[in-house]
């Protein structure tokens, strides 16, 4: 199972769509690193995955260590992590 995996994601900020159809996988106990010009996406991907605003995933999934994580903010995994 990967960490983490995005599958053709779609993130639009206002009305402007920022990434088209973008999909990773990252392994655990791996190192990655983001490369890119300015203006490429890479911060908006990390607040896609976030869950953070005005980021609004349109399509596609997030799934972190198995679960899906697409609509959930980083104040509700943090809540559920508490409950456990």
């Amino acid at each position: 199972m990967n960490m983490l995996e995005v599958k053709d994601l779609v993130v639009k900020v206002e009305e402007k769509i920022i990434l088209n159809g973008v999909s990773m996988s990252l392994e655990k106990n791996e190192n990655y690193i983001m490369f890119g010009s300015n203006g490429s996406g890479k911060t908006t991907l990390l607040n896609a995955i976030m869950g953070m605003q005005p980021f609004e995933v349109v399509s596609g999934r997030i799934v972190f260590m198995g679960e899906d994580i697409t609509e959930k903010t980083v104040e509700k995994l943090m809540l559920e992590q508490n409950a456990c």
